[in-house]
């Protein structure tokens, strides 16, 4: 009695063990067979669009769910899989309970098709949506393999990594801490250099950095709107043409290769104007703010200093992410020349001090 109990279990096991291997194989299946189906007929499904854009792990496992669902609707399909799937059963050590199962296929895609109707949902179960980790894998994943696509997908994955970074810098910034080592370095690294304006440079830091940081919080509210002012997407619309009466000042000459980026950032910072600081000594204050203005962008192309520079985050904050501490320095060691190279352009193109202190630097 024994025995034959013991028998059955192996058995039942055994067929769930098939079945598993069936069901999954047909998913495989299914999902190739739809998309050289879809190739042959020049189709493209009306919910998967998008589906050549990297759009994280979330999308693509919806974008799958939605084309297995498309795929089941065709009889033609289904009875495709099965003759695929029998002759998969031969190389199985379980063929005949294989077949059994094969025979049932449409049964278990009946049973299926319900739970399908919801791809978010089926995702969100399987912990592909809203799961940081696999994310961040998987863009350093695509980062790698973005040699092998062409030049469009490209740009809409410099498009996301811009966002996917503009975001995290938003994060950082929100940070007290953070800025408070930030306003430290500036003041040990740069203000400490400059003599007899040291004083001037940190008195301005004081006052400066909290306007600074304002303004970059609420450039990065919109993370795609930043990252198309800065060129790495593509504007969806035409912008806006801005009548006369508008405080705005056009850029002069050809600009083709000029980085745009929102008058909203740059106005607010006249105001910094009204500060006390401002309004004396005009001269000396505007040479300071000009002679800080080129130990920066000094300091910024200077490759030893970039060096230094991601060492630091490296040590003070990748080190303390116990289980994201190589994706953290892949990403330093990716964004940090990129960022520094632009905040050089941007730093070449405008002229801070006459944008923040134009009332005062315009006498010298």
């Amino acid at each position: 009695m024994l025995i034959h109990h013991k028998d059955g279990f192996k058995k039942s096991l055994r067929v769930k063990m098939v079945a598993k291997l069936v069901i999954f194989s047909a998913l495989v299946v299914l999902v190739a067979a739809y998309k050289e189906y879809i190739l042959k007929e020049n189709k493209t499904p009306k919910e998967i669009l998008k589906a050549i854009s990297f759009n994280g792990t979330c999308n693509e496992c919806k974008m799958l769910i939605t084309r297995f669902a498309e795929a089941i609707k065709d009889p033609k399909k289904i009875a495709e899989l099965q003759d695929l799937l029998r002759l998969l059963c031969h190389e199985t050590p379980y063929e005949d309970e294989c077949r059994v199962l094969v025979n049932q296929l449409d049964h278990f895609i009946e049973k299926l098709e319900p739970y399908l109707k919801n791809p978010e949902k089926v995702c969100q179960h399987f912990r592909l949506c809203s799961n940081r980790k696999i994310e961040n894998f998987h863009r350093i994943n695509v980062i790698y393999g973005k040699k092998n696509v062409d030049e469009e997908s490209a740009h809409d994955l410099i498009c996301e990594e811009c966002q996917f970074a503009a975001q995290e810098l938003k994060r950082t910034i929100d940070d007290e801490k953070i800025q408070q080592r930030l306003k430290r370095f500036i003041s040990e690294e740069i203000c400490s250099h400059l003599g007899s304006l040291r004083g001037k440079c940190d008195l301005l830091l004081e006052e400066f950095m909290p306007e600074l940081m304002e303004e970059l919080d609420k450039l990065l509210q919109n993370t795609k709107t930043f990252c198309v002012d800065i060129g790495l997407c593509k504007r969806s619309v035409e912008p806006l043409i801005v009548s006369k009466n508008d405080d705005i000042n056009p850029p002069k000459g050809n600009n083709s290769n000029i980085l745009q980026t929102e008058n909203s950032f740059v106005k607010p910072m006249n105001e910094v104007t009204s500060g006390n600081i401002l309004k004396s000594e005009n001269s000396l204050t505007c040479k300071a703010c000009q002679d800080a203005l080129s130990k920066v962008k000094a300091r910024l192309v200077d490759s030893v200093f970039q060096k230094v520079l991601e060492n630091i985050l490296y040590q003070k904050f990748c080190q303390k992410l116990p289980y994201e501490k190589s994706l953290c320095e892949n990403l330093t060691m990716t964004y940090m020349p990129k960022f520094l190279a632009w905040t050089v352009v941007y730093l070449n193109q405008h002229d801070i001090c006459k944008e923040c202190l134009h009332t005062l630097c315009s006498e010298v």
